[in-house]
């Protein structure tokens, strides 16, 4: 069974996590639950983490929990000037240019702000479809039944879709799923076999995993 599709993750996969733009939007959403909730850096830091581990994103804990309107949530938190962080990548858009799967954003973002990012780093036309936190109920990666829902979309199998991303767990929850993993700044440890220490790497790991799939 060949690979149809590579799925990619955004925020710190597709452009830099040096950019600083991920955490602009994480001290934002500190600022929507102090604001919200009330609660002092600590405590905010304290439930970010519990709903991180326990659905995966923090706006999940907060829809469930505390009745947070997820536009309110997205609108606040991706206000944000994406120029002042990141600018065309040429190189990348070369790479995906010669990468032949068919391609596909899957992040916990909203689709509003992919497409943004996208833009301004000039790729978004090589992406046919955006799976963001929205259509997987808001509950994102790495929670098994978004996964499920991108590939009923996709109408594959998780053997037939390769994955890029910056998480160990996102990756490992796609391998329980067959889904193969190709992890963004591999930290050495062996966590998941195909690592790549930077995105523009991405062409040549794509390429050994066909040639690899082929000869098995």
């Amino acid at each position: 069974m060949s690979f149809q599709y590579l799925l990619c993750d955004l925020d710190n996969t597709l452009y830099s996590a040096h950019s600083g733009m991920l955490d602009h939007i994480d001290c934002r959403i500190d600022s929507f639950i102090g604001q919200k909730l009330n609660l002092g850096p600590e405590e905010i830091s304290e439930l970010r983490n519990i709903y991180w581990q326990k659905y995966g994103t923090t706006l999940s804990g907060l829809v469930m929990h505390h009745q947070i309107k997820p536009v309110e949530y997205i609108d606040y938190a991706y206000n944000i000037n994406i120029t002042d962080f990141i600018k065309p990548d040429p190189i990348l858009a070369t790479v995906l240019e010669n990468i032949k799967l068919t391609k596909a954003i899957f992040s916990n973002s909203p689709k509003s702000y992919i497409k943004r990012v996208l833009q301004v780093l000039e790729i978004e036309h090589y992406f046919t479809k955006i799976y963001d936190i929205e259509f997987c109920n808001y509950l994102g990666k790495p929670n098994s039944s978004s996964y499920l829902k991108v590939l009923n979309d996709l109408g594959v199998k998780g053997e037939e879709c390769i994955l890029v991303d910056d998480s160990v767990a996102n990756l490992q929850a796609a391998q329980q799923i067959k889904i193969v993993p190709i992890y963004l700044n591999g930290d050495q440890q062996r966590l998941i076999p195909c690592e790549i220490q930077q995105i523009h790497d991405l062409y040549f790991m794509v390429e050994k995993l066909i040639k690899d799939k082929i000869s098995a």
